[in-house]
């Protein structure tokens, strides 16, 4: 029975740990191309990413229509019409990343409340894109394309400190960190953190 118990503990810890981010040593650029490009998202969650690399937008929608935003686009926004931005920081590999675009972004009061009290905005922590943000770049040298699994973080994700996936880094309308929300969270475990912020 106590060997059951340790290894239960073993594989929550894996779980646990799973998805904290690996720092990368390697040094490979990856040129982007200034095209607009379609992009199938390997998330499961019939998400759609349009990614137009020489204007730093991407666009994301699922089928209950949550509209999310790319870095490069809430600059502006925010500009035209003072708002909280609430990026989700993710990873192609994330299972809990995953679990969250599948079962936390398709509730629609999840989905109210965001849009009512934030830009959202979707960042592939380890993706390849060079983005702009509040009049820098920040780009991924290390980014291998040919890597499967976990790759190297992007400037930005080390920017926002962000030390495991998911986390929805908070801004305010100045682009300070508010606040991070770390793990998966269910709708209402959400729902219950914008709350409080």
């Amino acid at each position: 029975m106590q060997r059951i118990a340790i290894a239960f503990l073993a594989v929550c810890t894996m779980f646990l740990f799973s998805c904290k981010q690996t720092t990368s040593t390697e040094s490979e650029t990856t040129e982007v191309s200034k095209s607009s490009v379609s992009v199938e998202n390997s998330r499961k969650s019939s998400i759609k990413t349009s990614v137009s690399s020489d204007n730093n937008n991407i666009k994301v929608a699922n089928k209950e229509g949550m509209r999310w935003y790319g870095m490069g686009e809430v600059e502006a926004l925010v500009k035209e019409n003072p708002k909280k931005i609430l990026v989700d920081v993710y990873t192609q590999w994330c299972g809990p990343c995953k679990m969250m675009d599948k079962m936390t972004f398709t509730d629609s009061e999840v989905q109210a409340k965001i849009n009512e009290k934030f830009y959202p905005v979707k960042f592939d922590a380890e993706g390849p894109n060079t983005i702009e943000f509040m009049g820098k770049e920040y780009g991924n040298p290390g980014h291998d394309p040919n890597r499967r699994g976990r790759n190297a973080p992007h400037q930005l994700s080390k920017f926002f400190a962000v030390r495991g996936y998911p986390t929805l880094v908070v801004l305010d309308e100045n682009f300070n960190i508010l606040h991070k929300i770390v793990g998966f969270k269910q709708p209402d475990q959400l729902l219950a953190a914008i709350e409080a912020i």
